[in-house]
């Protein structure tokens, strides 16, 4: 007899399957990309410095003339038509800081800095109006839920945390609470689980092939000293530093 684990496993895998086949014969439709959507996305940027693996920073895309937000335009319009992307953007620049001021540093004592190529982040940006937009018209999320959705305040949750304390209290009856730390979260996520759980929310197709899409070919290289090391091939987990990660927790 076969345990929970293993159908849950064959469940994901046949989710796969379906979603190969539905990409492969073209059945999935593409989302709407607006002009507007690609001039807020960018009137939202930071001014940041830092660039990813095309040397191309926040602050210059910020900087482009408005006609140029035009030819940005139509190539992400092709990008959704095709739900693909360019290979270069899935590969990420690490970047190793001490948390010590000793000179020679034990890799244990270090941070790690995921650097993306920004126009790859300004595209994630316009999919996740897509993304939230399934979430909010479909009451995915609890309201209970605060945690990187816009709107939604954590002081909020903590004063109303404190509120049913305060009742339990009155009532002189105990106050449970669980709190959870999944270790390592951002690189453990199962990807064929994601899409079995997505086709039950009957999610849209074309938003999970996107997601797909976005994960697969995740390729990374580590610099220290302007001294680039081999690229290397991420094969699970999703990438810290992209404004999508949040979205999967």
């Amino acid at each position: 007899m076969q345990n929970n684990s293993s159908i849950i496993e064959m469940e994901a895998e046949r989710a796969d399957n379906q979603l190969t086949s539905d990409m492969q014969l073209g059945t999935t439709p593409t989302f709407t990309i607006e002009l507007k959507h690609i001039t807020n996305a960018i009137s939202a940027l930071k001014n940041k410095n830092s660039a990813g693996l095309n040397d191309v920073s926040n602050k210059m895309i910020k900087l482009l003339p408005k006609p140029y937000h035009t030819l940005i335009w139509s190539s992400f319009k092709s990008f959704a038509s095709s739900l693909c992307s360019p290979p270069h953007w899935h590969v990420a620049k690490m970047i190793l800081l001490s948390k010590t001021k000793t000179n020679i540093v034990n890799v244990c004592d270090t941070r790690l800095i995921l650097l993306l190529p920004y126009f790859s982040k300004l595209y994630e940006k316009i999919f996740l109006i897509q993304l939230h937009k399934w979430v909010n018209d479909n009451g995915i999320l609890p309201d209970e839920q605060t945690g990187f959705r816009p709107g939604h305040n954590m002081a909020v949750r903590l004063v109303s945390i404190i509120d049913q304390i305060g009742q339990c209290l009155a009532l002189n009856t105990a106050a449970a609470a669980i709190f959870v730390d999944f270790k390592a979260a951002f690189n453990q996520l199962w990807y064929k689980g994601l899409w079995l759980k997505l086709y039950k929310l009957n999610c849209p197709t074309y938003l999970i092939a996107w997601l797909r899409n976005y994960l697969a070919g995740r390729a990374a290289y580590i610099e220290i000293k302007e001294t680039k090391f081999s690229t290397f091939t991420l094969y699970k987990g999703v990438p810290q530093g992209s404004c999508m990660t949040q979205q999967f927790l």
